[in-house]
């Protein structure tokens, strides 16, 4: 060995490098724990909806859209829009999906509802009332999906068969990191 050849261990292979120092060792790997999935909706506008008040022309016509996904801390609210059956919102929404599972059948369900400030208009006695509602399939991860989709409505307990208008929307999939701590190695 002194000569300047290199020893072999009896196995043939060199030696493994030596391991990094302490200061430059490696975060711990990812896990399923630190992604968090996200919904991202967007409510563009509806399409000939409430047309029980289609006489009411002098009265303004307020609409919102309540949504959620099959859980009460994923629900989100728009701002409320005057329009007549035609509302527009351009509105986005970032939900977190605790426990989403792609193979778990969850769908986001959209209500379009009017508040009413006048008493000639027709509606519930609260001034509020739901004109149409969908609900709807889930994109997967990683998929953008824009689409318009029939609004139903409940009529002597059941679901109408009729489409009460549309509501056009935007859904996104995706998987967001959660912030990672911050490790840090020293030799003292």
């Amino acid at each position: 060995m002194a000569n300047g050849t290199t020893s072999f261990r009896p196995s043939g292979r060199a030696a493994p490098p030596p391991p990094p120092p302490l200061n430059h060792r490696r975060p711990p790997p990812l896990d399923d724990a630190e992604c968090d999935t996200i919904l991202t909706v967007e409510i563009y506008r509806a399409e000939n909806i409430d047309k029980s008040t289609k006489n009411l022309d002098d009265y303004p016509r307020i609409y919102t859209v309540f949504g959620f996904v099959d859980a009460p801390e994923n629900e989100f609210t728009t701002q409320y829009r005057k329009g007549g059956p035609n509302p527009q919102w351009f509105e986005k929404r970032k939900l977190k999906l605790e426990n989403y599972e792609p193979c778990n059948n969850m769908f986001l369900h959209l209500e379009v509802i009017r508040v009413s400030r006048c008493m000639q208009d027709p509606g519930t006695s609260r001034g509020v009332e739901v004109v149409g509602r969908t609900k709807i399939s889930l994109p997967e991860i990683g998929q953008k999906v824009v689409r318009q989709y029939a609004l139903t409505i409940m009529e002597n307990g059941r679901v109408s068969s009729k489409p009460r208008g549309h509501i056009v929307v935007g859904l996104e999939m995706d998987i967001a990191m959660r912030q990672r701590k911050r490790y840090s190695y020293s030799m003292y």
